[in-house]
């Protein structure tokens, strides 16, 4: 038992430091993009510029509708690739 929850919690920080690397690497030009396409489907990219990450704020996007309801990325999961996908798919 002990040996499985050991390889959990790894596979969960391996996920988790992944997750951060992935968001991290946007560069300013995604960025951009990623707000652009965002609001011609009507949504706003919301940036977590939180300098403190913990399990529920990974420091990503959110995408946000007009009446202030999040769409996806409830936990600032988010990268700049995946709210331009997710907008052109809307």
């Amino acid at each position: 038992m002990r040996q499985h929850m050991t390889t959990t919690m790894r596979e969960f920080l391996n996920s988790y430091y992944d997750l951060q690397d992935r968001i991290n690497n946007d560069s300013p030009a995604d960025k951009a993009r990623a707000r652009r396409v965002a609001k011609k489907c009507g949504l706003r990219a919301s940036k977590s510029y939180d300098r403190e990450r913990d399990i529920n704020h990974f420091g990503g996007y959110q995408l946000i509708d007009q009446n202030n309801c999040i769409v996806a990325g409830l936990r600032y999961d988010l990268n700049a690739a995946d709210v331009i996908e997710l907008c052109l798919t809307h």
